[in-house]
């Protein structure tokens, strides 16, 4: 069964995809453990998949970026079950959208980047630099074509 997950890649990525080449990462998905580690109900999809939404732009801070791919696919269960991690391979068909933070927030994504550098995602997750990026910090949607270029 497919589920939307979330992805942080670079923009060379989604180029990739979007040429016809598959692609396989690690993302964040509204699994049945995240749900219930961040006290989701079933009927709350919504609000679970902003969450592991929010969930992968943290991840992502270790590329550094803060480009995710929306992507609806098959996944398989990742070791961090808490946050929803999966694996995934996701081709063009399955793209639903991008999110990227906006350009005048490099500063305060460079600053949440550099203070959890070398951190695992649960360790990043409650960092000052981290929460004030995710409380002040919109991500704004795209159509994965726009951020390819």
């Amino acid at each position: 069964m497919k589920q939307m997950a979330f992805f942080p890649v670079l923009a060379e990525e989604i180029r990739q995809i979007l040429t016809g080449t598959a692609w396989t990462g690690v993302g964040h998905a509204a699994t049945p453990e995240m749900r219930a580690g961040f006290g989701y109900a079933d009927n709350e999809d919504e609000e679970a998949d902003w969450a592991a939404l929010t969930i992968a732009s943290v991840a992502g801070l270790a590329i550094p970026t803060r480009i995710i791919l929306a992507a609806e696919v098959s996944v398989d269960v990742g070791a961090d079950t808490e946050f929803g991690e999966v694996t995934a391979t996701v081709t063009a068909a399955d793209l639903r959208a991008a999110f990227r933070a906006e350009p005048a927030q490099g500063e305060g994504v460079r600053a949440a980047a550099e203070a959890v550098t070398g951190k695992r995602l649960a360790g990043a997750w409650d960092h000052p630099a981290v929460t004030a990026l995710v409380a002040d910090q919109d991500l704004l949607w795209h159509l994965p074509e726009e951020i390819a270029g």
